[in-house]
Formats: C-alpha cells, structure tokens, sequence
C-alpha cells in the first residue's frame, strides 16, 4: 500500500499527474515490488516552493510512505529514478527533486474497515 504525495512548483495537468503517477508506478514495482493497484498518489497544489530560501518553479518533493522496510541500495535505486523522471518529464534539475521515504509498520497503516493487516 505504497503512497506518495507529490508536491511540484507548479500546478500539474491531468495528462501530467497520469503519467508521473504511471511512471512512479514502474519505478516502485520494479525496485519495490510493490503493485500499482495497491497505489495512492496524491499531488498537492502548491502556492510557493522555495528551495535554498530562493524562489523557484523546477523542483519538487516526493513523499513515499509504505508498510515495511527496504535496503538503503533501494531506496538510492527509487531516488535516482524518480529524480531522473521529473527531469524527464518535468524539466527539473535532479539536485532539486527530494525524495522522503517513511516506512511504516503495518499496525499503523489502518485502512476503511479497521483492517490493518
């Protein structure tokens, strides 16, 4: 039950979230395992983005939260991919996207109907 919550520097098209969100996707699948129909992305409007205290309009932060753990060789792995994917489709500079991973025990992971399996 992978989620991430990207936050750009600018408003995102729909076209643009469909394919960020297919190609982080990919990314978690192959290096993870972990499935897209277990997914949540959320991308979060932002009013400004500041990097190193200066405006800016190229950067971004990918919040990826998950149940378990992962080595630190994986978690370079998803970082330098996502990272060379909003360069890709985004045109950020990959010294400005920060990728934050949060792993979280399935306990505190509940879902709907109280299940936290």
């Amino acid at each position: 039950m992978p989620w991430i919550d990207v936050h750009y520097s600018r408003k995102l098209s729909q076209d643009e979230t469909r394919t960020l969100k297919s190609e982080f996707a990919s990314i978690l699948k192959s290096v993870f395992d972990k499935n897209e129909g277990g997914l949540n992305v959320t991308f979060s409007d932002v009013y400004a983005f500041y990097r190193g205290g200066e405006p800016t309009d190229a950067a971004i932060v990918l919040d990826v939260r998950y149940i378990g753990h992962f080595t630190l060789e994986q978690k370079r792995e998803v970082t330098k991919r996502m990272a060379e994917t909003a360069s890709r489709l985004l045109h950020v500079d990959p010294q400005k996207a920060v990728v934050l991973f949060s792993e979280i025990e399935s306990e505190n992971w509940g879902r709907g109907a109280g299940d936290f399996s």
